[in-house]
């Protein structure tokens, strides 16, 4: 999974489980690729944006092959920034 860019952004939703209704979160990472196309690397709803949430995303991206110069591109999110400085520390971030 070589991208030349990378994003991650969280997008916040009302889901429906067991008849009741909750919030949760859905993951994404974005790349972009040599020929400058963009695609889609992941995509996972999650209870709540955890730093354990995060991690196991960015290990998942990883052990599906992300490797190279990472871009992240978020809000101030604590959670994610932290589970990049330890996953990702070659990865640069840039705040939105």
């Amino acid at each position: 999974m070589r991208s030349t860019r990378s994003w991650s952004w969280t997008r916040a939703r009302r889901g429906r489980e067991g008849g009741a209704t909750h919030s949760q979160a859905v993951l994404i990472a974005l790349g972009v690729n040599g020929k400058g196309r963009r695609c889609v690397l992941a995509v996972e709803l999650v209870n709540r944006e955890s730093r354990s949430g995060w991690r196991k995303f960015l290990l998942g991206l990883k052990a599906r092959g992300l490797r190279g110069g990472v871009l992240v591109v978020s809000d101030d999110n604590k959670r994610l920034n932290q589970a990049v400085v330890r996953l990702l520390p070659e990865a640069v971030w840039q705040r939105c």
